[in-house]
């Protein structure tokens, strides 16, 4: 997959392409459905496939503080769609000259002049140019004059409600992991470099990598049940923390894995995490021996889990 910034950098590889539109934030199950409908068209018409995002939220420059958390990095975003199979990934600048397009200016100076578009393709409820002004039923009105046809793709659902960013944000503040891979399509995972921290992991019994925390949304403070892959390496099961440690005073908010049957060293390796069920709040013990012996029931309940699955 191409991946520009500019869409000068697409003439030579994508002319005439079908057109995903979107802000593909978790990548999720109904951005699957968007981009496999594209896929589809591009195929009939012997066209490249191309999804076009922005480079960041457009709410960091209309409302900004209103900005809702993201779910995926930037990077994570471009793999994602990667292995969706689109040949081109194009991120717009959202800029104040481009939150000031009017619809019809980003359809007749975007998608017509600029990119050429032969199939222009985004959910129903997709909306853009100045204040939103632009709905799915002006795409494909003035499409055929400018030069492509549109078509909306119908919000996919998932226990009788819309599948969307929205909803998943509402899950994962929740802590309902499992939902929130449902709606996904996969488990929600976040990356981060192991750093030194203060060792209490390994005198406790657990010992556990401390990742820097990506900028991104975090699930509630608790224990999660939860699988880790070190640089990208094979899955192992892991048990979590994400908290304050208040059993030693409050401290900055970190992740903490518990790699089960693991004890090399990995300081400075990125580990991926993806959580699969939240075990319990964090709580504050009154000593450090209490604390352990929780942790040891953690992770005699961890182990059971991930020999039965319960």
């Amino acid at each position: 997959m191409i991946v520009v910034r500019d869409v000068r950098d697409l003439e030579r590889c994508c002319r005439r392409p079908v057109v995903a539109l979107g802000k593909f934030d978790g990548v999720h199950r109904g951005h699957a459905k968007l981009l496999g409908a594209v896929l589809r068209l591009a195929r009939r018409e012997r066209a490249p496939a191309i999804a076009v995002t922005f480079d960041v939220h457009p709410d960091s420059l209309l409302r900004p503080h209103q900005v809702p958390p993201l779910l995926t990095t930037v990077e994570e975003k471009t793999a994602a769609i990667r292995a969706a199979g689109v040949q081109c990934l194009l991120y717009l600048e959202f800029t104040p000259a481009f939150a000031r397009m009017t619809a019809h200016e980003f359809a007749a100076g975007f998608l017509s002049r600029r990119l050429g578009a032969r199939w222009v393709l985004a959910g129903e409820t997709f909306r853009f140019g100045r204040n939103r002004g632009g709905d799915t039923d002006m795409l494909r009105r003035w499409g055929p004059a400018l030069g492509f046809r549109f078509r909306a793709v119908a919000q996919a659902t998932f226990g009788g409600e819309p599948v969307s960013s929205t909803r998943i944000r509402r899950v994962i503040a929740a802590g309902e992991m499992r939902l929130a891979a449902q709606l996904l399509g996969r488990p929600y995972a976040i990356e981060g470099l192991v750093e030194h921290g203060e060792a209490r992991g390994r005198g406790l019994g657990a010992p556990t990598a401390n990742l820097v925390l990506p900028g991104k949304l975090l699930p509630p403070d608790g224990v999660y049940l939860a699988r880790a892959a070190i640089a990208r390496g094979a899955l192992r099961p892991a048990l979590v923390n994400l908290g304050t440690s208040p059993t030693f005073g409050a401290s900055a908010r970190r992740l903490e894995v518990h790699l089960l049957g693991f004890t090399g060293n990995i300081y400075g390796r990125r580990v991926r995490v993806h959580f699969e069920r939240h075990l319990r709040p964090e709580a504050r013990f009154p000593d450090a021996a209490a604390l352990a012996r929780q942790i040891r029931a953690d992770v005699a309940r961890a182990e059971r889990y991930f020999r039965t699955g319960r």
